[in-house]
C-alpha cells in the first residue's frame, strides 16, 4: 500500500522495476517499525544518474593536505597505470574527473548492505597556466559491503570491505593499462571512523515536536531494512 520513491521534483517517471513486498510480520517489541526497501535508495540512484549529479572533479584544492601529493603524476599509482605521463608531465599537479556511467545499485541482505557503483576517472594534469592537458580514462567497478547497527540513537555502520576493478578505457598516446586490474580498497580507516559515531535517528527521521525515538533497533532481511522504536513524549 505504501511506496517509497525518489524521484525528481515535477517529472515523476517512476524507478522502471517493481515494487518489493514486504514480508508479513508479527513483531511487537517496539511501538513503531519503519521500513525501507531496497527501492528507495535504488530509485534515488537512478534519477540522480539520469539528471547527471553523480559525478565530482576531485582538484588540488579540494583533498586534505596530507593527500595532495597523490594527486601528482609523479604518485607511484599514476606511474603504474600510465608509465610515460611522468616523462610527459614531470612532477605536475592533477585533477581526476568521476562520473557515474550507470545508476548505483543498493542490495540488503541479513548479512549487510552492498553497494555498487560504476563510473570512469577521467585524468588530466594541470600545466603551469593552469589549463587541462587530458591524461587518460579509466573504467572503475566498486562494489562495498557495509554492515548497519544502532549504538544509542545514533545509526552507524562499518565497512567490512571494498574492493575496485580498474580497466583503461583509452589513453593521450601513451602506453596504457588494457588489462583488467583487481584491487582492494583497504583504506576505509575515516570513513570507518564516522561510522562509529553514527548519525543521529532522527536528523533522518522528523518527529512532532516533544516526541523521541527511544531503544531504537536495525533488522536487516532480504531486500529490507526496518527499525524498531519505542516513542518518548515530553509535553
Amino acid at each position: 500500500m505504501l511506496c517509497g520513491e525518489v524521484y525528481l521534483k515535477g517529472h515523476k517517471t517512476g524507478y522502471p522495476l517493481p515494487v518489493p513486498r514486504i514480508p508479513p510480520d508479527s513483531d511487537t517489541s517496539r511501538m513503531v517499525f519503519i521500513w525501507i526497501t531496497e527501492y528507495l535508495p535504488n530509485s534515488a540512484g537512478y534519477v540522480l544518474q539520469n539528471i547527471g549529479s553523480l559525478q565530482y572533479n576531485v582538484t588540488p584544492d579540494n583533498v586534505p593536505a596530507g593527500e595532495k601529493n597523490r594527486l601528482n603524476t609523479s604518485y607511484a599509482a599514476f606511474d603504474f597505470l600510465t608509465p610515460q605521463v611522468n616523462k610527459m608531465y614531470p612532477n605536475m599537479e592533477m585533477q581526476i574527473n568521476i562520473k557515474s556511467t550507470k545508476a548505483p545499485v543498493v542490495k540488503i541482505a541479513s548479512t549487510g548492505v552492498q553497494a555498487d557503483l560504476v563510473g570512469d576517472f577521467i585524468t588530466y594534469a594541470i600545466l603551469p597556466n593552469k589549463t587541462l592537458a587530458y591524461l587518460s580514462t579509466l573504467s572503475m567497478s566498486i562494489s562495498a559491503k557495509v554492515s548497519m547497527n544502532f549504538t544509542g540513537n545514533n545509526i552507524t555502520w562499518n565497512i567490512a570491505s571494498c574492493s575496485a576493478t580498474l580497466k583503461g578505457v583509452r589513453s593521450a598516446e601513451v602506453p596504457f593499462l588494457t588489462s583488467s586490474l583487481q584491487v582492494e580498497l583497504g583504506n576505509t580507516f575515516y570513513l570507518n571512523q564516522l561510522g562509529a559515531v553514527g548519525i543521529p535517528i532522527h536528523q533522518l527521521i522528523n518527529l512532532p515536536d516533544g516526541f523521541v525515538f527511544t531503544n531504537p533497533v536495525i533488522y536487516l532481511g532480504e531486500g529490507f531494512l526496518k527499525i524498531g522504536t519505542d516513542l518518548t513524549y515530553t509535553p
